[in-house]
């Protein structure tokens, strides 16, 4: 299935972006027909999002059905029914079963082809704030504003009556933000909901005055990786001050050959340093001398940036903490008398059955 592709690629887009998404938040699906969703199973990183093994195949009609049925319902906030009906609603409309879909499917359901919903900080720094509609529509003139509600069936309810009043039409692209929320960008392909996410956070971060561009070179990174070998990864930015003083003073640090088995397993067998987006040729020599992708890469182009790489974020904040220790390590040791390990192990560490185990834990 072609869409799939693009939604999986979009969620891991945003899933690598700390200015889109932190934690477990955010979401993405795509609607396959009138009457079937596809969205990120609960308590899954948008990161995490390979295949259809982590996603929940939704009826529709059952979801804009609940909708109608409670759009002009005056319920008694002291009590949880709404919510349970819900919860069961989702339950009977997901045809996944043993999975549980976002209880922000309802919402996704109105929406689609491809719909994407993020937490930015530029974001929800403006639409927290009394006059936030005013602040934005002078900078998105065509963006659709909720108010505030509640997370799930609620937020959806008002969704929809917004998107009436609009006449907004099935299938449209929308720039929508939610009070004290966030933002929800729909529209006919990944390329265009990215393009657009990445358009709205653009525009905002200048109205701020701030400049959070270092996060999108995550994506760089990753669409290098995925062009040159065929490999969709994460890229993960390192803020960790430890290893950004590294990368700054001692860069050697990073790159050099571990000292100890458990950073062959978590960070690789060395780092990778990289000028430019556009030369692949570093990198293809990594692959040739190591036989692997590198899971540690220092960018130093236009800043200091230090990158992580894995299947998922999940995975390179662990790889994080090994390559913290190792820098930690050498920086401590006497630098003359540090004994590496050797070519030898590391073949023997890459290629331990037990150790590659653990790696996947």
């Amino acid at each position: 299935m072609p869409e799939l592709t693009e939604l999986i690629q979009l969620s891991r887009f945003a899933g690598e972006r700390f200015d889109l998404i932190q934690a477990k938040a955010g979401n993405s699906s795509l609607k396959v027909n009138d009457e079937t969703l596809l969205i990120k199973q609960s308590g899954l990183e948008l990161s995490e999002i390979h295949s259809e093994d982590q996603l929940c195949e939704v009826t529709v009609s059952k979801l804009l059905q609940f909708i109608a049925e409670n759009e002009n319902v005056e319920e008694d906030r002291s009590t949880d029914s709404l919510d349970r009906a819900a919860h069961d609603c989702l339950i009977a409309a997901c045809r996944t079963k043993g999975r549980l879909p976002s209880n922000e499917t309802f919402l996704h359901a109105l929406l689609g082809p491809l719909t994407l919903h993020t937490h930015p900080p530029v974001v929800t720094s403006i639409v927290c704030q009394r006059g936030w509609r005013e602040k934005i529509s002078g900078i998105i003139p065509d963006a659709i504003f909720v108010d505030y509600h509640t997370p799930g069936i609620r937020a959806a309810i008002a969704t929809k009556a917004v998107l009436e009043q609009r006449d907004w039409k099935k299938g449209d692209e929308a720039i929508i933000f939610m009070q004290n929320h966030g933002l929800v960008v729909c529209g006919g392909s990944a390329g265009d909901v990215a393009n657009k996410t990445n358009e709205v956070v653009a525009k905002l971060s200048y109205f701020l005055g701030v400049d959070w561009s270092r996060y999108r070179l995550s994506n760089r990174i990753s669409d290098l990786i995925l062009s040159t070998t065929g490999d969709m990864v994460c890229s993960y930015l390192s803020e960790d001050t430890v290893l950004l003083d590294a990368v700054r003073r001692n860069t050697s640090c990073l790159l050099a050959q571990p000292v100890f088995p458990d950073q062959v397993i978590y960070s690789g067998p060395a780092g990778l340093e990289l000028t430019s987006f556009d030369d692949e040729k570093p990198l293809i020599n990594y692959i040739e001398r190591y036989g692997q992708l590198p899971r540690i890469v220092v960018y130093k182009a236009s800043s200091n940036n230090l990158f992580i790489v894995a299947e998922n974020m999940h995975r390179c904040r662990e790889i994080e903490e090994v390559l913290k220790a190792h820098v930690l390590t050498l920086t401590s040791a006497s630098m003359p008398n540090v004994q590496f390990l050797s070519d030898d192990e590391l073949i023997y560490l890459m290629d331990w059955d037990s150790e590659k185990n653990k790696e996947t834990v």
